[in-house]
């Protein structure tokens, strides 16, 4: 099972979380992990994927446009990833208002 640990980062201190995140996931027996910038992923990423953790700076209280932009042009592939993935927002650095884990069809419903 492919997790995709997706992040945008100005700084380079959401990287680092990312880089971390994915360590952490490839610990997990039988999962590994695709870390991938805004700038970097690709839709055979989320087509692979049966995970996803978005990390992102807040701006303003939402995530960074980057990372919104990243779903938006990956909308179209809601469908296809009904009921297999989830999406686990970074602790520190949350991007959806609630804690609870989402099917990613309705994490694109935010959008």
């Amino acid at each position: 099972m492919k997790v995709l640990v997706l992040y945008h980062s100005k700084t380079g201190n959401t990287k680092k979380l990312a880089e971390e995140v994915a360590k952490g996931v490839q610990e997990v027996q039988g999962v590994g992990a695709i870390l991938r910038s805004c700038q970097e992923v690709k839709e055979e990423d989320f087509l692979e994927c049966k995970g996803l953790i978005a990390g992102s700076p807040v701006y303003f209280g939402s995530m960074a446009a980057e990372l919104k932009s990243v779903f938006d042009r990956f909308v179209h592939l809601r469908k296809q990833m009904e009921n297999k993935s989830r999406v686990l927002p970074l602790p520190l650095q949350r991007i959806l208002p609630v804690e609870r884990k989402l099917p990613l069809c309705q994490f694109f419903k935010h959008f």
